[in-house]
C-alpha cells in the first residue's frame, strides 16, 4: 500500500525532532483513541508538545509526520533513551473504537509497514519493540491484550510475501529468512495453538523441519491437526474478540472448521460475525 507523507513544518523540528536518527528499530505504539490517522498526525501538527511519532496507521491509510532520519519523543525514555533516540515510532490507531474491526484492519497495514522498513532497513522482528519495553506503560495496549506475538507473526508473513514478490523464483515460504525469524514464527504458533512459550527441544524441532522450499502453512498444519490445538485457538481467539467464552455449539464449529484454515482467517471471521453482530 502507499504511504501519504505529510511531513511536520521544518520550524517544528526544534520541538518534535530537534536531532538526527540513526533507526536501529521500530516502536510500536496505540493510540489509546478512536481517531483516525489524518486526524492523528493533524493533532500532533498543530499543538507545541514534544510529544511526535513518524507514522499514523489507521484501517485505511498511513501518513508519515517525521522524517526517517529526525528523532521522536514517543517512547517515555528520557532525552536520550534509545527509544526516544534510535527507534522509529508508529501509532496504531482506534484502539478504543467500539468497531473492533477497525483496529484489527489498521494492525495488519501496521505489520505491512513494520515488514517494509524491516526489509528496508535489514531488520528481524528482534528489532520491534513495544513502548512497554522502554519505559514500562501499557502501551500498545489493544495489541497487548490480542498478543504480541500474533503481531509479530503478522511482520513475519508480509515480510515473506514481501520477500517472495521481489524474488519470484524463491517457491518455499522461509527460504530467505533468517533463523530468528523462522524462530519468531514458531514462538507465535506455540502461543496461538497452546498458550504457551516453545520449549528449547520443541523449538529445536521445528527449527530442523523447516527447509528453504517448506511453506507456512505445512508447519501450522502440525498445530492445527491436533484437536486441543485447534480448541484452545478457537477459546482464545473468543475472549479476545468476542469478550466471552465460546459457547458449545461455537466451540465445535469454528474447531472444525479450523482443520483447513489459519488461525489468522479464524480472527477475520469472528470479527466480521461480531461487527454483524452475530455473537
Amino acid at each position: 500500500m502507499d504511504i501519504i507523507k505529510n511531513l511536520i513544518p521544518k520550524e517544528k523540528y526544534s520541538i518534535k525532532c530537534p536531532y538526527s536518527l540513526s533507526p536501529i528499530g521500530i516502536t510500536v505504539h496505540n493510540t489509546a483513541n478512536s481517531a483516525s490517522a489524518a486526524n492523528e498526525i493533524a493533532y500532533m501538527e498543530r499543538n507545541d508538545k514534544e510529544t511526535s511519532y513518524h507514522f499514523a496507521v489507521d484501517e485505511k491509510e498511513i501518513i508519515q509526520a517525521l522524517p526517517l532520519d529526525r528523532n521522536g519523543w514517543h517512547a517515555g525514555d528520557g532525552a536520550t533513551g534509545s527509544g526516544n533516540r534510535r527507534t522509529i515510532a508508529i501509532e496504531i490507531c482506534r484502539s478504543t473504537s467500539d468497531d473492533l474491526n477497525l483496529f484489527i484492519q489498521a494492525e495488519k497495514n501496521a505489520a505491512w509497514l513494520c515488514a517494509s522498513l524491516c526489509l528496508q532497513y535489514g531488520w528481524s522482528t528482534k528489532d520491534i519493540y513495544t513502548h512497554q519495553h522502554w519505559s514500562g506503560k501499557n502501551c500498545p495496549h489493544k495489541t497487548l491484550e490480542l498478543g504480541w506475538d500474533r503481531f509479530l507473526a503478522m511482520v513475519e508473513q508480509n515480510m515473506t510475501e514481501m520477500s517472495r514478490k521481489t524474488e519470484p523464483e524463491k517457491k518455499g515460504d522461509f527460504e530467505g529468512m533468517t533463523a530468528e525469524q523462522k524462530k519468531a514464527y514458531v514462538k507465535g504458533l506455540y502461543v496461538t495453538y497452546t498458550g504457551r512459550q516453545a520449549d528449547p527441544s520443541g523449538l529445536n524441532y521445528w527449527m530442523d523441519q523447516i527447509g528453504d522450499q517448506t511453506a507456512l502453512i505445512d508447519i501450522e498444519k502440525a498445530f492445527s491437526n491436533q484437536e486441543e490445538c485447534r480448541k484452545y485457538a478457537v477459546k482464545n481467539a473468543y475472549r479476545n474478540v468476542m469478550k466471552r467464552e465460546a459457547d458449545s455449539t461455537g466451540l465445535k464449529y469454528w474447531t472444525d472448521w479450523l482443520k483447513k484454515h489459519t488461525a489468522a482467517e479464524l480472527y477475520d471471521q469472528l470479527v466480521a460475525l461480531k461487527k454483524k453482530g452475530n455473537k
